[in-house]
């Protein structure tokens, strides 16, 4: 804030750190080693370095077969989605975000092999709580029998709102329920071959606010020049001698941001204390920084 000879005049400069967010792959499984029965869970084979450890695991309603580079199972044998949700014929992928971080899922691919007296229809679900699921898009069918498996369309999850942004306090879960099997035998898998047979799109970014941005910035006397907006770098004010001090009202635009005018606390939306003008120019400086402590703008 500069004040001029015989007028007193404002400038607030503006410093702005940016942020980026990466999209990407955030987990897979390429299950190309497993040989035999696989009857446990496996880990994601990658994940990204700020989730906690994906899991693929199946449903009780279904048994672990034999298959050498894939994750199989068998016991589909139910007439509709309805029967394969009650009787818990499905495969699971759960996952999380570790502290301070939250997943966006984007997209799902898979590769599905089955017996030709497998599953010949299934659908994807959701759930935040691990009990009340959604279902994603409609049943696909799924009749053809490739000795190595055959990679399904693509599921775009960036349009499910519930499947962005999550906490580190919700685990996703992701559910295929199959059904249509007409032996006991017939079985469903994911994989084969040294490719992902699950992989999930997506970003894991911090949770800690990097909004240092004001959405507010007024004065006891006066009107600033230019009008007040976030990302305007400087604004001036002139007021005659008789004023002698001025207090500056900054709010910030994220709850969690700290601020300061000329180096002293001031709570959001509430005026410092009086500063004193001189004649001639005088600066006042209101500095924001964000929760994440590293991120600041000064006005």
């Amino acid at each position: 804030m500069f004040i001029n000879s015989t007028s007193k005049f404002l400038l607030l400069p503006l410093l702005c750190l940016l942020s980026f967010l990466g999209h990407g792959q955030i987990a897979a499984w390429n299950n190309s080693a497993l040989t035999g029965f696989t009857t446990g869970s496996p880990n994601a084979s990658t994940s990204d370095i700020n989730l906690n450890t994906p899991v693929l695991s199946r449903g009780s309603g279904i048994i672990a077969s034999s298959l050498t580079g894939g994750y199989a199972s068998n016991n589909w044998m139910e007439a509709s989605v309805a029967n394969a949700i009650i009787n818990n014929k499905f495969y699971q992928v759960s996952l999380s975000a570790k502290t301070n971080y939250k997943v966006s899922l984007l997209a799902l691919d898979c590769k599905l092999r089955r017996a030709p007296t497998g599953p010949n229809a299934y659908i994807w679900r959701y759930s935040l709580d691990g009990t009340n699921f959604t279902d994603i898009g409609s049943a696909v069918s799924f009749t053809t029998a490739t000795t190595t498996g055959d990679v399904q369309p693509q599921l775009n999850l960036s349009g499910i709102a519930a499947l962005q942004n999550a906490s580190s306090a919700t685990t996703v879960t992701l559910r295929l329920y199959a059904w249509g099997a007409t032996t006991v035998g017939g079985t469903m898998a994911f994989g084969t071959g040294n490719v992902n047979s699950i992989a999930l799109g997506g970003t894991v970014v911090s949770s800690i606010s990097a909004n240092a941005d004001l959405s507010g910035l007024s004065v006891s006397t006066g009107t600033l020049t230019p009008t007040f907006y976030k990302d305007s770098l400087n604004y001036s004010l002139t007021v005659g001698n008789a004023v002698t001090s001025i207090t500056v009202t900054p709010t910030s635009g994220e709850a969690n941001a700290t601020i300061t005018v000329n180096g002293n606390s001031v709570m959001s939306g509430s005026a410092c204390a009086p500063i004193a003008l001189n004649i001639g120019s005088n600066t006042i400086t209101s500095v924001v920084t964000a929760q994440n402590g590293t991120t600041s703008k000064t006005y």
